[in-house]
């Protein structure tokens, strides 16, 4: 478990998804979305996918750098069966990293993966003249609800909001890679 930690972890710094590696500019705006859906009780190497992506999250928070406003999404947390389950933990710098980590905790793993409309909700988050707009999608799998993540990046970028999303996939399939 800790090398599949180590490895996803170093993945993303070297990918440049660690918000300390995001440009740091005045206004540089980062909104995590944790999938917190059902198949994240699935195991790697022994521990649950949601417990890696809780202690690589709060590694990640750890490293939040000045100028970096910083925002949390989950999805299927709360409700089994619903595509509507999608929550807005924190907005943008309306919480202290630390206060983030907390929220983590929180999370029970029961539900759906709308990733689409996930992302819809985090550009809800973003100001849209700001060109700093930074989402990382943190997941083990698809869109269970019939959407189209692909569709609504181009209709954030469509409505002004300049948006980077970057997404780290972990033990996913070859259908959640396309």
């Amino acid at each position: 478990m800790m090398r599949f930690r180590a490895a996803l972890a170093t993945f993303m710094v070297s990918a440049g998804l660690s918000a300390a590696a995001l440009p740091a500019t005045a206004a540089t705006n980062v909104v995590y979305i944790l999938d917190a859906s059902n198949s994240m009780w699935g195991q790697i190497e022994g521990t649950a996918k949601i417990e890696t992506a809780r202690e690589v999250m709060g590694d990640l928070l750890g490293n939040v750098t000045d100028g970096t406003t910083v925002g949390l999404l989950a999805y299927g947390h709360r409700s089994e069966g619903a595509c509507d389950d999608i929550e807005v933990l924190s907005g943008l710098g309306a919480e202290t990293p630390e206060a983030l980590v907390a929220k983590l905790t929180e999370l029970k793993p029961k539900g759906k993966t709308p990733i689409a409309a996930a992302l819809k909700a985090a550009g809800d988050v973003f100001p849209t003249n700001d060109a700093n707009n930074n989402v990382i999608l943190i997941s083990d799998g698809i869109e269970t609800c019939s959407g189209d993540p692909c569709a609504v990046a181009a209709e954030l970028a469509e409505a002004g909001v300049d948006t980077k999303v970057h997404a780290v996939g972990f033990d996913v399939d070859s259908a959640a890679r396309e």
